[in-house]
């Protein structure tokens, strides 16, 4: 979707019916768009035209650390405008990594690629937890100490995919608290309850699962009794 011009004539011809969908999917959640939305493929699409660097890994499905910081570059310009320091990004040192799709072809070889991060020097690093909560279910925490100017305090929760991950770390660049939570590991009572108890929801989610995470997760019977229920019980923060 992003980068066509590295596809094969035999991968466009099957990425037509998604490209198809895609629209629709963008169409809709346009015209009617849930609280806070970002468009993630917008920006991409955007950001690709203005950087010759890569969004994305040449070998994987999963974004770059560059492409991490902009998903935190819109989150922090919906929740704070203003706050996000373009010049606190900082090069680092070369990554070397294997690739998902590489390691579907059983390729070894680690291809190099940019690094970068979030250097703050007011902010100290907090809490880092992972811990199950449940069988068969994780949850991660990270907070961060600094100036209340210089972060996001309000307690936030972010249920997320793989896509995520390298963002989770560059989050605490710009928020105090944050708690989440893998879409893999989803249980109405555990998500609920932590949306309950938060001040601020983040909900990151891929186009190729969107109508099963939004559609058969979040908006089943079973997770609005759970939440109604938590809104009840657990204090909620906002």
């Amino acid at each position: 979707a992003i980068y066509p011009e590295h596809a094969t004539p035999r991968i466009l011809r099957a990425a037509a019916c998604a490209e198809t969908r895609r629209e629709d999917l963008y169409s809709a959640l346009r015209s009617t768009p849930p609280n806070g939305f970002i468009d993630l493929h917008r920006v991409f699409k955007t950001a690709k035209e203005r950087f010759s660097r890569q969004l994305y890994f040449p070998d994987d499905s999963h974004v770059t650390p560059l492409g991490s910081a902009l998903i935190i570059q819109q989150i922090v310009g919906v929740l704070r405008p203003g706050l996000w320091d373009g010049q606190a990004m900082r090069p680092g040192k070369p990554l070397s990594r294997v690739g998902d799709l590489a390691q579907m072809l059983v390729i070894r070889e680690p291809v190099a690629g940019e690094s970068w991060g979030i250097s703050r020097p007011d902010l100290q690093p907090g809490v880092t937890e992972y811990r199950e909560i449940a069988p068969g279910v994780s949850r991660r925490r990270l907070t961060t100490t600094g100036p209340d100017e210089a972060l996001i305090t309000d307690r936030v929760f972010v249920l997320h995919d793989s896509q995520f991950n390298t963002a989770m770390t560059m989050m605490r660049s710009y928020f105090a608290d944050i708690t989440l939570m893998k879409w893999n590991d989803f249980d109405p009572g555990l998500v609920a309850r932590e949306m309950a108890v938060a001040k601020i929801v983040l909900i990151e989610v891929v186009e190729r699962s969107f109508y099963w995470r939004v559609e058969r997760q979040l908006g089943s019977p079973e997770f609005f009794r759970a939440l109604e229920a938590a809104l009840k019980t657990d204090e909620p923060a906002g």
